[in-house]
């Protein structure tokens, strides 16, 4: 009896919670349950399934009223009216995080504290390690063995330095010569820091990787020079910040003219020749979390032969932010409803300008006869909000959005909201792109982080008796050390600097009286 009464009692809130959405109105039986455990009278399997079916209704009658575009695929429906919305936030509409360092660097202070966390000394290590390994090969070429001799950790983080401050410097295009002159024309530093022979060998023998199995490597990644290095600071960006609501997946151009079989050109870049890399940045603080370089095809089959449809890369960019609620703005080479309905699936939504030979279009939307300046057409599926919009004469832009569920326009601008939120998230990828090639932002910090990289290697070379005594007293201005106090207690072969004063000027004086 107590079972009977129990699904007498289901069917009838069943019953009323059906009538209560087809009158638009909430039910009683909501109220009710909101007092009592909600699992104990939801039967949620059911109802769902009801809305389910009630929505295909809506769908098949709309078909017989024209209601609906259909896309090119004859499959695809775009109703003209949004469909009836909850009150309800969505739950991938809400976010519970701030951008923010993580915890394990939020309390660092100084600049090469900070740079540490990203270039740790495992990788400085493996740069020491192969670099080594390169320079032991090719040291019997050199009659002079300290002209090939074995660099350190201290000098490989001079030398960054080194290169960071001639971008910081805007000298980064100088050649040698000009960067390590005496005469007064050039940051004094490089000099001071190390000979100029010194560090153009450095830079000809920098290694990233074990050259010795590179070929058997080369057979199935292309990229396997610098494949272990920039996985390990990849996961470093990723271990040390916590993103922003809006993301952006782009592509972005590191500048490299020279050899390279994966090597790409595309004129919109602020770097138009280069390397290609896919990125994910935010779009409010313009931090690059996650990257990956486009190799192009890869040899053979192998475990980096990835899919590089732009489906697959933003799957492969987003998954250390599935299911966090944030939302992913794309432009129309990523963009497609696949992508959007991939996202939404886990946890994510998206932003994007959609190509108008997509499918899933429908060809009323890239009719342009007829249609108005600022004109607006949507179009409604499921979760997702395709718009057409008329910027000028004879020109319409298409977006995709699952982050709005409504045809809402600004007023001033007669814009849609899904095109100023696209606007708004754009443009992450490209700020950070042209930060890195302008170095318009910070330039105080990166000096400074500069200078901490070269200090510890200058501290050593300070410390060389056969270097010029112009060049370390130099250094020791700079340490503020006081040579004297450097030099006590420490033996010297030659001759004695105060003897070697006192003759030549006894010298002079005779030239002098003659």
């Amino acid at each position: 009896m107590n079972y009977e009464r129990e699904q007498r009692r289901l069917e009838a809130l069943l019953q009323e919670e059906l009538l209560g959405e087809d009158d638009g109105s909430p039910s009683s039986s909501d109220s009710e349950a909101g007092n009592d455990d909600a699992s104990e009278y939801s039967a949620p399997d059911q109802i769902q399934n009801s809305e389910s079916e009630e929505d295909l209704s809506d769908r098949e009658s709309s078909s017989n009223d024209n209601s609906y575009y259909l896309g090119k695929d004859k499959s695809t429906r775009w109703n003209k009216e949004p469909y009836r919305q909850s009150v309800r936030t969505r739950k991938y509409n809400i976010i519970s995080q701030l951008p923010e360092p993580k915890r394990v660097i939020a309390g660092e202070k100084e600049s090469l504290s900070i740079w540490r966390h990203f270039f740790d000394d495992t990788i400085i290590d493996i740069i020491v390690k192969y670099t080594n390994q390169y320079i032991d090969t090719i040291r019997h070429k050199y009659t002079r063995e300290t002209y090939a001799r074995q660099t350190n950790l201290n000098e490989i983080q001079c030398l960054m330095g080194l290169i960071l401050l001639a971008g910081v410097q805007k000298s980064n295009h100088l050649n040698v010569e000009e960067l390590f002159r005496t005469d007064g024309g050039s940051v004094e530093i490089f000099r001071l820091s190390m000979s100029a022979q010194r560090f153009q060998f450095l830079l000809r023998v920098l290694r990233f990787d074990d050259g010795s199995l590179r070929q058997q490597r080369k057979a199935i990644d292309k990229i396997c020079h610098i494949r272990e290095i920039f996985e390990k600071f990849v996961q470093n960006c990723k271990n040390n910040y916590t993103l922003s609501a809006f993301v952006t997946v782009e592509e972005k151009m590191e500048s490299f003219r020279g050899k390279c079989s994966f090597r790409q050109y595309i004129p919109n870049k602020p770097n138009p020749y280069g390397i290609k890399i896919q990125a994910l940045c935010d779009s409010k603080m313009f931090y690059t979390f996650n990257m990956e370089i486009y190799p192009g095809k890869q040899p053979n089959e192998g475990p980096y032969n990835f899919d590089n449809s732009g489906l697959a890369v933003v799957q492969r960019l987003c998954e250390p932010i599935f299911n966090t609620g944030r939302n992913v703005t794309t432009d129309n080479w990523y963009t497609s409803v696949p992508l959007a309905e991939m996202l939404l699936q886990r946890g994510l939504t998206t932003v994007g300008t959609i190509r108008k030979n997509k499918k899933e279009i429908p060809p009323d939307f890239n009719v342009l006869r007829g249609r108005s300046v600022k004109s607006n057409m949507f179009g409604f599926r499921d979760n997702i909000v395709l718009v057409s919009h008329i910027p000028k004469q004879g020109k319409n832009v298409l977006l995709i959005s699952t982050m709005h569920n409504n045809a809402k326009i600004d007023v001033e601008t007669g814009k849609p909201d899904i095109i100023l939120s696209y606007n708004d998230t754009k443009g992450g990828v490209d700020v950070v792109d042209r930060l890195c090639a302008n170095y318009d932002c910070a330039r105080a910090t990166r000096q400074n982080l500069a200078m901490k990289l070269i200090e510890p290697h200058i501290r050593e070379r300070q410390t060389q008796l056969n270097l010029p005594r112009s060049l370390r007293q130099r250094l020791s201005e700079i340490l503020k050390i006081d040579e004297v106090t450097e030099m006590a207690g420490r033996s010297r072969n030659g001759r004695c600097y105060k003897k070697t004063y006192v003759i030549r000027k006894k010298q002079k004086n005779q030239v002098h009286l003659s």
